[in-house]
């Protein structure tokens, strides 16, 4: 699911509206995920860039992979290891 200011820039789009409203290059990318397992063997595919623990080099472009699902614990919470 596209969340971010992408996700803002596809709607206003979709009402006919031409101008950019980003003020990041990024992509918030929110990804349903049952274990930590799972989001690890996702990540593992794409070089990590920064240290939040969450973003990615994925096709050129910074992509916050930001998981979600039955791995929040507390419901609502998830909090990746930071990338070392």
């Amino acid at each position: 699911m596209v969340v971010g200011a992408w996700c803002r820039d596809i709607w206003h789009h979709a009402f006919g509206h031409e101008f950019r409203t980003v003020a990041t290059q990024d992509l918030d990318l929110a990804i349903a995920v049952e274990s930590w397992t799972t989001f690890t063997s996702i990540a593992g595919s794409f070089p990590r860039v920064g240290d939040s623990g969450i973003r990615f080099l994925i096709a050129g472009v910074k992509v916050d992979v930001l998981p979600f699902g039955a791995i929040e614990d507390p419901v609502g919470t998830a909090e990746p290891t930071p990338a070392r």
